[in-house]
């Protein structure tokens, strides 16, 4: 479940499928591997959450910029961004039920506390600074009516 809301978020950024196999793609298929997803489970879930991130707001890749193009709507409109969000939020949440429900199947647990790390040691800004910074700035720029391809 981790992995398909890592998928998202960093699909939010991308908004491309191919940069996020590349990338999160690398990191959490031997994560689901090791836990006890079999390769095949484990490389589809992956394949369908990355590319779900092509709908994510705010970046979405060129999809959401045509929708919104074609019938002239400015793409930072609310409604539209916020539809665009509700639709991808059931799209990752259907993809998290199925993860859910082959893990009940497989019974399948949880990592272990003891490889975990702690929650003070993650949230610190020069560790998160460099993940939620690009999300910041583009929106902040998406809010000030650049275009998208700026």
């Amino acid at each position: 479940m981790v992995a398909v809301i890592a998928s998202a978020f960093f699909g939010s950024i991308s908004g491309s499928a191919i940069a996020n196999v590349a990338t999160i793609g690398n990191f959490t298929i031997p994560m689901m591997k090791k836990l006890g997803y079999k390769p095949e489970f484990a490389g589809g879930v992956e394949s369908a959450a990355l590319t779900g991130g092509n709908i994510m707001p705010p970046i979405m890749g060129a999809a959401a910029f045509i929708m919104a193009e074609l019938p002239g709507i400015p793409y930072i409109t609310f409604l539209f961004v916020l539809q665009l969000f509700i639709h991808a939020v059931l799209y990752f949440s259907s993809i998290l039920i199925q993860v859910r429900f082959k893990a009940v199947k497989l019974n399948l647990k949880a990592i272990p506390q003891n490889e975990i790390p702690k929650l003070k040691d993650i949230i610190k800004w020069k560790y998160l600074s460099p993940l939620f910074l690009p999300i910041i700035v583009l929106i902040y720029f998406l809010f000030k009516g650049y275009d998208p391809y700026r």
